[in-house]
């Protein structure tokens, strides 16, 4: 009877461990079930997906000209002295016209030194004549108006090179909030244009990505302006133009699958 009560108790006891073990079971069950039938409707929805552009040229309020004073001695020191004399005089020259307070700047942007050699045809071969230094400078400037004079004194005062000249838009926040507007209409009237031709409806919204850049312009000749600096004593014509930002949006929507 003792042998018999006791295996009673232990087989009661073990029952009692089990019971909690198999409610935890069904909960996790229950629970993934759950989360998979909630995840089900959105991944066997119909979808369509659209890209909305829209575009639209502004005007630039920034120009930026890279200028180079390049100067060529038969020693590193002379070259070297030579450039720096130039370049502060240039330097100098921009800065009185350059409105700091505004946000115009001139600074370094490049400097080099190495040796030069030009090819004699007659030896063929490769001739030292010295070594060359540049120093390179941008020049920023929100007066566009005044690009052409910055080009003629910073070439008067020694600089022999302008390697390019670029407009640009100092905050184009602005005009990509429109541009975004629109382009998220356009795209939005397409898919519902999609929506009905399928006699279906748009239910919601997927995802959505969205971009907004300008077209960059092609950079301005450096030779033309320098020789147009050098030959005539009248301000270099510059003409900024305009500058064409695009913004696209790509869009995915839900529709009715119900039809």
């Amino acid at each position: 009877m003792i042998i018999s009560h006791y295996k009673y108790r232990k087989e009661n006891t073990m029952n009692r461990n089990i019971i909690p073990v198999l409610v935890l079971i069904c909960i996790i069950l229950t629970f993934n079930y759950t989360v998979f039938a909630e995840a089900l409707p959105d991944s066997t929805k119909g979808t369509i997906s659209t890209t909305g552009t829209a575009t639209s040229n502004y005007p630039p309020d920034t120009a930026e000209i890279i200028l180079a004073i390049e100067i060529t001695e038969k020693t590193v020191s002379e070259a070297s002295q030579k450039n720096n004399t130039i370049s502060d005089k240039v330097i100098n020259a921009l800065k009185a016209i350059l409105d700091e307070a505004k946000g115009d700047m001139i600074k370094t942007s490049a400097y080099s030194i190495h040796p030069k050699y030009e090819y004699d045809s007659t030896r063929k071969i490769n001739e030292f004549v010295g070594y060359l230094v540049t120093n390179q400078i941008t020049v920023t400037t929100g007066n566009i108006s005044s690009t052409g004079k910055l080009i003629d004194i910073a070439v008067e005062q020694g600089s022999n090179r302008v390697h390019n000249i670029n407009f640009t838009i100092s905050d184009d926040n602005k005009y990509c909030e429109e541009l975004l507007d629109k382009a998220t209409r356009r795209g939005k009237f397409e898919a519902e244009v999609v929506a009905r031709s399928l006699g279906t409806a748009i239910t919601g919204i997927k995802s959505a990505a969205s971009a907004c850049s300008d077209v960059s312009q092609p950079p301005i000749s450096q030779r033309f302006f320098a020789q147009e600096a050098v030959t005539s004593k009248s301000t270099a014509s510059i003409e900024p133009g305009s500058i064409k930002l695009v913004g696209s949006v790509s869009l995915v929507f839900f529709i009715d699958n119900s039809n």
